[in-house]
């Protein structure tokens, strides 16, 4: 069963998966799968705050100020 986060806990980016930004968007595409997906204003800035810190708790600070 897989663990579920909580506000202390602390992620990363997988290695593998490629990030570009697009004019405020941004887009995602992991290696190993192919998966691709698209982020909004709001998803980019929280994949932005993770690639920054990665704990959970400030990226909900940060997006609540």
């Amino acid at each position: 069963m897989a663990l579920r986060p909580s506000l202390d806990s602390r992620v990363q980016a997988n290695e593998g998966v490629l990030y570009q930004e697009l004019q405020g968007e941004a887009v995602l595409l992991n290696l190993a799968t192919g998966g691709y997906f698209g982020l909004d204003p709001v998803g980019t800035r929280i994949w932005q705050l993770l690639l920054e810190n990665g704990q959970l708790s400030k990226i909900v600070e940060r997006i609540r100020a």
